[in-house]
């Protein structure tokens, strides 16, 4: 089991209309508010999540628990693919705070 697998089975049960776009990303109506477009995206690789109407953003241990899920749920759910989530979200950081990144290359202080 990996990321990918456990976020196709969120796709699949709780995202209503959800059509792969982009770089390997979910978009989709959110799940949390009456949506009429897709507002809420989900990326396949990470597990990382943002709903853009506001209604918040994070991993994918956090979605879980928005969906519903207990606690001991989550864990258990998420014990096969931990190393790999912690390695999403590190990758996901240092691309972040890269001099190669756009917008830190426009804002860098001189």
């Amino acid at each position: 089991m990996n990321v990918t697998t456990v976020v196709q089975q969120v796709v699949d049960t709780h995202l209503k209309g959800a059509r792969l776009v982009g770089d390997g990303e979910y978009a989709s109506p959110c799940p949390f508010h009456e949506d009429a477009s897709p507002s809420f995206f989900i990326n396949r690789k990470s597990g990382l999540w943002i709903c853009h109407a506001g209604c918040g953003s994070g991993g994918l241990a956090y979605l879980l628990r928005r969906l519903g899920f207990r606690r001991g749920q989550v864990d258990k759910a998420l014990a096969p693919i931990a190393a790999d989530l912690k390695a999403a979200a590190k990758t996901k950081k240092s691309r972040l705070r890269s001099p190669t990144n756009p917008y830190i290359a426009a804002h860098a202080l001189p």
